[in-house]
């Protein structure tokens, strides 16, 4: 899996909505098979607290959670999120979501099985930043 740019800078925000969150980062994702088609059974994302990767109590800061198959169906509009080679579900209009107006990062991951139940996953750090992108790190 791939997001593209890897560094996002420059949000929206921000949102006047007290619903929705203030400030979106956008970019795009592409989940891909490499070389035999799997069903994307669940995919989440995590946040980095500074030392490690963790699934925030709340969703106060920003965005995370794990997510399942009917969800990634929808969101990717990949019928029975069965991923194909050389034919990968794309979402170019992804976002993150933050009510603060800093530098964050998310890892993204999923998970799928192939036809004999093999499980395989895939993960991608992306990183926003409160102000332009600039240069990656």
């Amino acid at each position: 899996m791939t997001h593209t740019p890897v560094l996002v800078g420059g949000p929206s925000g921000p949102n006047a909505d007290p619903n929705d969150w203030k400030y979106r980062w956008h970019f795009k994702t592409e989940v891909a098979a490499l070389d035999r088609p799997l069903t994307i059974t669940q995919f989440g994302i995590l946040a980095w607290d500074g030392q490690r990767w963790i699934f925030p109590p709340d969703q106060s800061s920003y965005n995370s959670g794990v997510l399942d198959q009917s969800t990634f169906e929808d969101w990717y509009a990949c019928p029975d999120a069965k991923i194909e080679p050389g034919s990968p579900a794309v979402d170019q209009q992804n976002w993150a979501g933050s009510n603060d107006l800093k530098d964050f990062q998310q890892k993204w991951f999923f998970v799928g099985i192939d036809g004999q139940g093999k499980e395989y996953k895939g993960e991608a750090v992306v990183k926003f930043r409160a102000g332009n992108a600039g240069s990656p790190e």
